[in-house]
């Protein structure tokens, strides 16, 4: 390397960047934001190694810096390149004690730059002495800066099935570097950049930035450059500490609020709230982008402003209490203390049943919450270990409080305070669904089990295994809700004690011909071992598919042989042709002797499973399962889930259930006459199961519903609006310019169910209706805040549909039809994209586009295609 000592060399330091518009990258140059960074580096050696030429010092002056240059001022600073003995490139850098945080950063970030050229040409003097002039395309080692970034957080409940990856990202780098010699004179890198999401690869936004050094002029240097110069290297580093400090090497984007700045929003915001909920209904895109602007808002307000919120909206009109709902589910998308302490304090939900009524919505609305608190946890315990007499309460209660502490145990999983908070909350649960066993009526005791079981299933605490397990064991009606309680424990997680025992419970249950193990805990065992086959090692496949199919002569109705044949031959995300013959084969192979003319079934209960999209990550599924048992239905259940190979996602699940209707419907079979007869509708979205809603409970409320002949009035109604992501981004690009990326997206959802009972024309009829609407906020911030030019990206999304899911059972004669429909009406895509800068004469650049994809209507299998064909 030429000896520069006693020289400096000037340069010319550009940087350009452009942010694009994520879903169109091929817009001409002109339609997109664009800056450049500007400024001259005066650099000069301090200090080289007698040893090796490859250990140096460097003063570095920038210069001529332009005004709108992202923070960078024209203040020196040390750069210390060397090659460690293993080979390894390291630099290190020392500020001046007035630097600034922004102009720290761009610095750091060129010594990185800096540091890959000398280390390409450390590499080419050693491989070949380099002579005249050359050029090579090559980036080296360029130093990942996400070591040294402080990020923000951010969590989705839509990306639970990959906890460790909150967004993807895509970046190409190409480089070109120029010189003479063992000397460089130029050097070019592209960067291009993508932010997205992994699941639905979702483009958040794309950045292409070009840095260029490109030498202008010799110099000879300052006398105060000269001056730090020492006889060795330590003497240098002495002098040089004298007036430059070292660098922490952690840059900080700090988010500040001005506490005036946000005084008066929350009120502003419900204001404007009070006249949208007057003329507008929820699940639309105005409801979701007005649930963002005060959740916006209730995060920025003070514990005063949040009672004072709280306690003018309980005092509107009926026609404006909806605004109480939306202000609600906001203190319970951002879990403080601060929101929990307003809502105990102001709601007196012990003695009004419209408190009572808000208070389990804040609940409710708690469990998908993505910011999980670990002291709103604790109070919420405490509520939880005390005797409460409302029994829906304590449902709403145990559910969501399952569901806050596997969210938190999700954001920090090695926290060894959430680990002990997560054991003592399984603890006190199981300690609930020990006391149920304490009652005298049956019945009771099966549902006080299955609600306990529910919660425990949300909560997924690997201290609960041993007790799920014996309630598998048990039979009864609360076997299929300890099956599904199974769900957040992997049984093939990394150092599991617990597949083998929980297989072998699973395969008890199903192989079991006792009769407390009932068609419906069949079934879950059943669905359970289909879906643990996507885990299964290749080779144990067919042989446990095989399994399954020789024990179906076994099974005790016509009706559980043909939901487990159906089960089989319609899940081909899972199950495909070829795998299903071959386990046909071995299990023939295996049981010669076994009845396997009654596979040939010819009951009404069917299993299907259907592909609503495939990408290249991602795969939505619809499924239908409907169990009858001696002529009438007793559960039929509709779902939407994410797939991969390894996992599953429910993105929504809703079904029907009903017990204690055999006679009313004419059951000839299994005879469920102990029971209470009973309907409802049970929920689960996003993975977490909600507490179900009972259309009817008894004989007397059935004849009720009967005589009113149903009517549009819906028998339940549910209503949210979800925070369902909530994350802040801060990634700088090579050049050390700040990427600051802020998104949000709200959900807003109506859920309801009617049903109508005809005894005079024997006919049951219901609907769920399911309307849904999205709205997306993203704001990508390029530039430094300090700077005079920060380009700013909003890109908003809205989307909005419906789906229904209809059942329609004619039970005049046996057996009884029954059509299964879903369908959904045409879906509604609208985008909005502005960037803008505030560079003087910059115009925003703006566009709008909506799209809509048709209605349809979902095939559902041709059981049940042919059961809507007889009775149409």
């Amino acid at each position: 390397m030429e000896d520069l000592l006693g020289k400096t060399l000037q340069y010319d330091y550009k940087v350009r960047y452009t942010l694009e518009d994520p879903a169109n990258h091929t817009a001409p140059l002109s339609a997109l934001a664009q800056h450049a960074l500007s400024a001259g580096l005066r650099v000069s050696t301090v200090w080289r190694s007698p040893e090796s030429q490859f250990d140096s010092l460097f003063h570095i002056k920038p210069f001529d810096v332009q005004r709108t240059s992202d923070g960078l001022n024209d203040l020196p600073f040390i750069y210390r390149v060397h090659i460690t003995s293993d080979g390894r490139l390291q630099t290190d850098t020392f500020f001046l004690n007035s630097e600034t945080d922004e102009s720290a950063q761009l610095k750091r970030a060129l010594s990185r730059s800096l540091g890959s050229i000398y280390r390409h040409i450390h590499e080419e003097s050693e491989s070949t002495a380099s002579t005249g002039h050359w050029k090579v395309n090559h980036c080296g080692v360029l130093g990942d800066l996400k070591d040294n970034i402080d990020y923000g957080q951010g969590h989705s409940r839509l990306l639970m099935l990959r906890p460790d990856e909150k967004f993807g990202q895509s970046t190409e780098k190409d480089c070109l570097l120029t010189g003479r010699e063992n000397s460089w004179n130029s050097f070019r890198m592209v960067e291009s950049r993508q932010l997205f999401l992994p699941w639905t690869e979702t483009a958040v936004h794309r950045i292409k930035s070009e840095i260029l050094l490109k030498e202008t002029e010799r110099l000879t240097t300052d006398a105060a450059v000269l001056a730090l110069r020492g006889k060795n290297f330590d003497d240098t580093l002495t002098l040089i500490r004298r007036q430059f400090k070292d660098d922490t090497g952690i840059f900080k984007v700090e988010t500040t609020t001005n506490e005036f700045a946000s005084a008066g929003l929350l009120a502003a915001e419900l204001k404007s709230l009070r006249k949208f909920t007057l003329k507008n209904k929820a699940a639309t895109p105005e409801a979701s982008r007005a649930f963002l602007r005060i959740c916006t808002a209730v995060k920025m307000s003070t514990k005063s402003e949040l009672m004072a919120a709280l306690h003018e909206t309980l005092k509107l009109k009926k026609k404006q209490k909806s605004s109480v709902n939306f202000l609600i589910d906001a203190f319970a998308a951002h879990q403080s203390m601060v929101g929990l302490e307003t809502v105990t304090e102001v709601l007196d939900y012990h003695q009004k049943p419209y408190h009572l009524e808000l208070f389990r919505r804040y609940l409710v609305a708690s469990a998908f919450s993505q910011t999980a608190n670990a002291n709103v946890i604790r109070k919420l315990l405490e509520l939880l270990e005390k005797p409460v007499k409302d029994l829906a309460l304590e449902e709403t209660l145990a559910l969501s409080l399952g569901a806050l502490t596997f969210t938190l145990r999700r954001n920090a999983p090695e926290d060894a305070a959430g680990k002990e908070l997560d054991n003592l909350i399984g603890r006190e649960m199981l300690r609930k669904l020990e006391n149920c066993q304490k009652g005298t009526d049956s019945g009771v005791i099966a549902d006080c089990s299955v609600m306990w079981l529910r919660a425990i299933g949300n909560l997924g605490c690997r201290e609960t295994r041993t007790q799920i397990l014996e309630h598998v064991l048990r039979g009864g009606r609360a076997t299929p809700a300890a099956i599904k309680a199974f769900r957040r424990l992997d049984p093939f997680a990394p150092g599991s004690d617990v597949y083998d025992e929980t297989v072998v419970a699973i395969w008890n249950v199903y192989e079991n011909s006792s009769a407390s193990f009932d068609s419906t805990g069949k079934i879950a065992a059943v669905d359970w071992l289909i879906r643990m086959l996507a885990r299964v090692k290749d080779v144990r496949k067919i042989a446990h598919l095989a399994r399954i199919i020789e024990h179906i002569p076994n099974l005790q109705t016509d009706e559980l042989r043909t939901y487990v044949m159906t089960a089989l031959q319609n899940n081909g995300n899972i199950i495909q042709p070829n795998m299903l013959r071959d386990a046909f084969s071995l299990a023939y192979e295996r049981s010669k002797d076994s009845t396997y003319a009654q596979l040939g079934v010819t009951g009404q209960s069917v299993a299907f499973e259907g592909s609503l999209l495939r990408t290249g990550l991602l795969n939505s599924t619809y499924s239908l399962a409907m169990e009858f048992s001696g002529g009438s239905m007793k559960t039929s259940t509709v779902g939407v889930s994410l797939n991969d190979k390894d996992s599953t996602l429910p993105i929504v699940t809703f079904g029907l259930f009903s017990r204690g209707l055999g006679s009313f419907m004419g059951a000839t079979e299994e005879s469920d006459a102990s029971e209470t007869a009973t309907a409802g509708l049970a929920l689960e979205l996003l993975d977490v199961s909600l507490p179900s809603v009972v259309f009817f409970n008894g004989f007397s409320e059935l004849m009720s519903l009967a005589l009113s002949a149903g009517g549009s009035d819906p028998v339940a109604e549910l209503q949210f609006n979800l925070l369902t992501l909530d994350a802040k981004v801060n990634d700088p690009l090579h050049s050390g310019i700040p990427v600051r990326t802020d998104v949000l997206t709200a959900l807003s959802l109506d859920i309801s169910g009617f049903v109508q009972v005809s005894l005079w024309g024997r006919t049951f009829n219901s609907l769920v209706r399911n309307r849904a609407a999205i709205a997306t906020e993203i704001v990508t911030k390029l530039g430094h805040p300090a700077a005079d030019s920060p380009f700013i990206q909003n890109i908003a999304e809205r989307i909005k549909g419906k789906m229904d899911f209809v059942t329609n059972v004619d039970f005049s004669s046996f057996p009884v039809k029954l059509c299964m429909q879903m369908s959904n009406s045409p879906v509604a895509y609208w985008r909005y994209h502005k960037r803008r800068s505030s560079l003087p004469g910059s115009p925003a650049v703006s566009q709008c586009s909506r799209s809509f994809s048709p209605g349809k209507s979902y095939f559902l299998g041709a059981r049940n295609a042919k059961y809507c064909k007889e009775m149409s």
